[in-house]
């Protein structure tokens, strides 16, 4: 029988999830070395594949791994099925969404059949119907409203966002997939990016939905290429974004700068991965500083809003375009890797209320007056001048801009602060001890410092826990300068445990 699984050993990295996510230990890794000095994966000698997919959803590399056929079993047929079944009619189309609809109930009676391998195997055919859905609704009003008259050429369509697209769809989601649906929704008309693990999703996911949105998505050569291009569609008011990891943000900084200085809007996601360097594809925080500080030269801030869960990778993705928009900015989505990589139900909205177009009329178009768009003033004065107003727009994001979550505790001996996995993990111990508050900073920057200041009022003893040496750390202890702090931090891939969090809280 021929082997299902086509294994491309140059692109492989030997990371080993597919081995382990294998459920009858089909894949192995051999002692045969890549150009790129890696054993790469191989299959044992006797056919176990079952067809499930499974190897081909948890490799972060992408091409690595592709199903080229299916086995003829009971199991992989039912799955076949069931792609065919999801892809009749969406899910939950009435009102009430825990309602099953004749298709979920058939979607129940396959999954009997089928083992959970083989039920994850499906979650990428689910997202691209979803988004699909999505995508054509965007294309249609669009080709509507161009028809219509209500769009005057394609340099205003480009730039404008459609209300009331109605879709209803529930969906298990990578948050890296939930960053292309929310692109959609917020009316992003261009992508520009560079795959890298383990953001590679969404640059994969903007090729393949954006042009059904009748938007642009272009893999540019390199992140230097990438962050430029998003300077150019910002500098005509087109709604842009790009997508990258920690190696590839280090390189976009430059461009960040220059955005920053000529006050250009533009989404910038970060799926944080291990480093210095290449590191490794685990997840960390330790761009913290590189991105709530203003990593290029010059004096700038750029807002960044810190996901916790896939839905906020939804949410906040569309709460970055409309940051970007309203005060002239670059802004930065920052999740570590196990946020991207995750897999979660997500709610999509109702009704997907895109913005309308947005004030552009600073941009550089040829139905406005002429305008200027550049980071270069020679004149000292003058660049003071400027500075002054985006410092201002600084001091009103400052005060408007943060965003938090604070949980109670029962009987609170501490305050626990955290973001992203860090606070998920840190969430699950406060559920069983209930003696700690667990402060969530949603805006690194601003950092909602009024918020952590209230919440501590009246507890002496600060953990901060973070996936890297301490970054997060310096700003309470700025804030906090009064109470007693305790940290605890990991990194190069590895997170902090429930098991360290109790013993640290049990040492109070």
């Amino acid at each position: 029988m021929k082997q299902i699984v086509k294994i491309d050993a140059s692109r492989c990295k030997s990371c080993g999830l597919c081995v382990d996510a294998c459920p009858r230990h089909y894949l192995i890794i051999g002692t045969e070395r890549n150009p790129a000095g890696h054993c790469f994966v191989t299959t044992q000698p006797n056919e176990t594949c079952i067809g499930c997919g499974t190897c081909v959803l948890v490799c972060p590399e992408p091409l690595a791994l592709t199903l080229v056929q299916s086995n003829a079993s009971d199991e992989a047929d039912a799955q076949s099925r069931l792609i065919n079944a999801c892809h009749e009619e969406p899910w939950h189309t009435d009102d009430d969404p825990d309602t099953p609809s004749p298709e979920a109930e058939d979607f129940s009676s396959f999954e009997k059949n089928l083992s959970d391998q083989a039920v994850e195997s499906i979650t990428s055919s689910l997202v691209r119907h979803i988004t699909e859905s999505i995508a054509e609704n965007v294309t249609n009003e669009i080709i509507r409203k161009l028809q219509a008259g209500e769009f005057k050429g394609m340099m205003q369509a480009a730039k404008a966002g459609i209300s009331e697209v109605k879709e209803t769809r529930r969906a298990f989601l990578k948050g890296n997939d939930a960053v292309i649906c929310a692109a959609i929704a917020a009316g992003c008309r261009a992508f520009f990016g560079y795959p890298i693990t383990p953001a590679s999703e969404i640059a994969h996911d903007a090729m393949a939905m954006l042009p059904k949105a009748g938007a642009v998505a272009i893999q540019a050569e390199s992140e230097v290429s990438a962050i430029n291009m998003l300077y150019g569609a910002a500098s005509v008011g087109v709604k842009a974004m790009t997508a990258t990891s920690g190696p590839g943000f280090s390189l976009m900084q430059e461009g960040i700068s220059y955005m920053a200085a000529a006050r250009l809007p533009g989404v910038i996601v970060n799926v944080m991965r291990a480093g210095p360097g290449l590191g490794n594809i685990g997840p960390e925080q330790a761009d913290y500083f590189m991105a709530t500080r203003g990593g290029g030269h010059g004096h700038y801030h750029t807002p960044v809003l810190a996901p916790a869960n896939v839905s906020e990778m939804f949410s906040l993705t569309v709460r970055a375009f409309d940051v970007a928009f309203t005060y002239r900015t670059p802004v930065i989505v920052l999740a570590d890797a196990f946020i991207g990589q995750v897999m979660e139900t997500i709610d999509l909205p109702k009704t997907l209320t895109i913005p309308k177009p947005c004030d552009a009329s600073w941009a550089a178009d040829p139905a406005l007056p002429p305008n200027v768009i550049s980071s270069l003033e020679l004149d000292p004065s003058k660049r003071e001048k400027q500075n002054d107003i985006r410092f201002k727009a600084y001091d009103e994001m400052m005060e408007k801009l943060p965003m938090f979550s604070l949980k109670h505790a029962n009987a609170p001996k501490a305050l626990c602060v955290a973001f992203g996995i860090c606070a998920r993990i840190a969430d699950q111990v406060q559920h069983t001890r209930q003696d700690f508050d667990l402060f969530r900073p949603i805006t690194l920057w601003p950092f909602p410092q009024t918020a952590l200041r209230e919440a501590a009022k009246n507890i002496q003893h600060i953990l901060v826990i973070e996936c890297n040496r301490g970054q997060m750390l310096e700003d309470v202890q700025r804030i906090l300068p009064d109470k007693t702090l305790h940290f605890l931090g990991h990194d190069g891939g590895t997170i902090p445990t429930t098991q360290e969090i109790e013993a640290m809280m049990e040492r109070l």
